[in-house]
């Protein structure tokens, strides 16, 4: 998470979830979630492929497993 601050302070990144409890009730159990707002589906495109973003990436991938997601969306 800290290596990946410079990307997330760079293209505004707010994040809704974070860890905390969980209930799986269908599909595959994951052991944590993470739900990160961008501006926009393209900011967070930018941000995924920011240098500062792939450097961070490469020791997650080196130290977990994971998946990431970009959604768009709308909060009605």
């Amino acid at each position: 998470m800290k290596a990946a601050e410079p990307a997330y302070r760079r293209f505004g990144a707010r994040f809704l979830v974070r860890g905390g409890q969980a209930l799986n009730v269908e599909g595959e159990s994951r052991a944590r979630c993470v739900v990160v707002e961008f501006d926009s589906f393209d900011i967070a495109r930018a941000c995924y492929a920011s240098p500062e973003y792939q450097a961070a990436l490469k020791i997650r991938q080196a130290n977990s497993i994971g998946e990431i997601m970009i959604v768009e969306g709308c909060i009605a």
